[in-house]
């Protein structure tokens, strides 16, 4: 894995990035997406853009996220197959999302055993690993449940009333027979 720490400067280490972002990513260079409330008149924002490609060339994952946390993500990744190996021993590296749901409990806890100078749990992990693996868990569960709410959406009638076709922000394209 590249590291940061494998760069002579934080300047390379960017110009990397923006190499790889440029060689991965179909966005011009430079695209930011809108945000509500700040955008130039008869720009759209990121809740009137309707087609799933455009919103995924939005997402920059790899120059936006993996870029940044390198690292943090190995750790990250180790931690799911430590915890993998503590509640499934020897099976594929999956998540069982019924171990837990208490996301945020377990974050703070881990969060306050570090203030206190616990920098490591007793399987030698860092609580901090502990907090970010967390704080992921829990905003894919939030992105999980919103995406079970639009799925709700989507079997409805147009909001306003009308149109059982309905294509605006709330709707994907599925036509709801009456």
């Amino acid at each position: 894995m590249i590291k940061l720490s494998d760069f002579d400067s934080e300047a390379d280490w960017k110009e990397y990035c923006d190499a790889m972002a440029d060689a991965h990513r179909e966005v011009p260079k430079g695209f930011v997406l809108p945000i509500e409330g700040i955008c130039a008149p008869g720009m759209q924002t990121a809740g009137e853009i309707n087609d799933e490609h455009a919103r995924r060339k939005a997402q920059p994952v790899w120059s936006g996220f993996v870029c940044y946390f390198p690292d943090a993500m190995g750790k990250i990744a180790e931690l799911s197959l430590i915890a993998n190996e503590q509640h499934h021993p020897g099976t594929p590296l999956h998540w069982d999302k019924s171990k837990s749901k208490d996301h945020m409990d377990a974050l703070m806890r881990h969060g306050i055993d570090d203030i206190k100078g616990r920098k490591t749990d007793t399987d030698k992990v860092w609580h901090k690993t502990k907090v970010a693996w967390r704080a992921m868990a829990e905003l894919q569960e939030e992105c999980d449940r919103q995406e079970a709410i639009m799925d709700v959406a989507d079997a409805s009638i147009d909001p306003r009333g009308g149109d059982p076709t309905y294509k605006g922000p709330q709707a994907r394209s599925v036509r709801v027979e009456e």
